[in-house]
């Protein structure tokens, strides 16, 4: 179950790009206007770790499926 590093791979490629992405959509404004208080740092940092986390565990969960079912 992931022990070869695939779904860490696939989080990193796939999970944190999205969350940058969605940070930059929701907080772009006030990174561009300089208004970046410690709320907006908090939200910034939390989307592409909820994101990496979220594709993480789908990737696991989908590969201890396929390993149960190869037995």
């Amino acid at each position: 179950m992931g022990r070869d590093g695939s779904a860490l791979r696939r989080a990193l490629l796939v999970g944190t790009p999205v969350g940058l992405v969605q940070a930059a959509i929701h907080q772009g404004g006030a990174w561009i206007h300089g208004a970046v208080d410690g709320t907006v740092l908090m939200k910034s940092l939390m989307s592409p770790l909820l994101s990496f986390a979220l594709v993480w565990a789908g990737a696991v969960l989908a590969a201890k499926e396929t390993s149960k079912h190869e037995r």
